[in-house]
């Protein structure tokens, strides 16, 4: 895997996450999930699956699937990080966050999910994670990061490709750039796989 370099005063060259000894998975979601609801019951499984296949997980660090992953990778025995905002949401980090990084805005913060990961796991999510999974899609087809897995999990997803493939302009070859589960064990899977 070639390091992607990074523009001047932006993301590091991509050497700093393969130079840790334990892969980081980055999962994009809601922060609007809650204890109880599916999404977030699908985010504390992924976690958990995550941090038994051992890896870290990172995350935005908020409430919603965020906190979810979070919590299920600790209560595996796994490490989490979350990047956070000073300015949108000056909040601390959920509870189980191990590593909080706490930067200026959305566009530092994005850099930070998206180049400090090895992995990318999409949950169901809105604006946010669109944008997150937009830029992240946008800089594999580019070839500005190297190639990574970049999953999307469950049926909500699936019905957004169905409407790609019909009204969109995406190539066959950026469709291959992405993997559609539907599971955190089928999305977990498919990681360890491409991460051997």
């Amino acid at each position: 895997m070639a390091n992607a370099q990074r523009p001047a005063g932006g993301a590091p060259d991509g050497g700093e996450a393969m130079n840790r000894l334990t892969p980081v998975i980055t999962v994009f979601g809601s922060r609007h999930a809650r204890e109880g609801d599916r999404d977030y019951a699908e985010a504390l499984e992924l976690g958990r699956m995550l941090a038994l296949a051992g890896y870290d997980v990172m995350s935005g660090g908020y409430a919603g699937t965020m906190e979810a992953v979070s919590r299920g990778t600790k209560d595996a025995g796994g490490r989490t990080r979350g990047i956070t905002m000073s300015i949108f949401d000056p909040a601390p980090a959920n509870q189980w966050v191990d590593d909080e990084e706490k930067v200026l805005n959305f566009f530092i913060r994005l850099e930070k999910l998206i180049y400090d990961a090895d992995a990318y796991i999409v949950l169901r999510g809105g604006i946010g994670t669109l944008t997150e999974v937009g830029l992240t899609w946008s800089l594999l087809q580019t070839k500005q990061i190297p190639p990574k897995p970049l999953v999307f999990i469950g049926e909500a997803w699936a019905r957004m490709f169905d409407a790609f493939r019909q009204d969109c302009i995406i190539t066959a070859q950026d469709y291959e750039l992405v993997t559609l589960v539907r599971s955190p064990a089928e999305a977990v899977a498919h990681i360890q796989q491409h991460l051997r």
